[in-house]
């Protein structure tokens, strides 16, 4: 028990650094970097942690269908943009977050299968609303 403990808490006090990512395209052509949350544990975690994010650089969450999304930014150290994507792909809502806020942003929309986060001010930065631009998925 001890040392799962330790190990635990020096896991979760390591900074945690970004790898290089998947590359994604958005429709207006922006390149991106990503790295993928597609499971219950990569998405719990999220970017906590990480003490900086590269331009054109973060993370996209998936999940197997559509839904409400909220996210908070508990043990998040860096002020992060997301985008809700919609089922289809196509932006819908963007939010910019504070690090270490604890108060739960929720999506007005039912149909959220996508979220980005990104920089804080990512979306702003690139021109980027809600209805401009959708994800464009890799082939596998």
């Amino acid at each position: 028990m001890i040392f799962w403990t330790g190990t635990f808490f020096v896991a979760c006090s390591k900074p945690v650094p970004m790898a290089s990512g998947t590359p994604l395209t958005l429709s207006n052509g922006i390149q991106i970097f990503v790295e993928i949350a597609a499971d219950d544990a990569s998405r719990l975690h999220g970017l906590q942690g990480r003490q900086s994010l590269e331009d054109n650089h973060g993370m996209l969450f998936i999940y197997p269908a559509g839904s409400r999304r909220a996210f908070w930014m508990k043990d998040t150290l860096i002020d992060l943009s997301i985008g809700f994507f919609d089922s289809a792909g196509t932006l819908v809502e963007v939010y910019e977050m504070k690090a270490g806020d604890e108060h739960s942003t929720v999506s007005r929309s039912r149909d959220i299968k996508y979220v980005l986060e990104m920089p804080a001010g990512w979306y702003e930065k690139n021109k980027i609303v809600p209805g401009t631009v959708a994800l464009q998925m890799p082939k596998k």
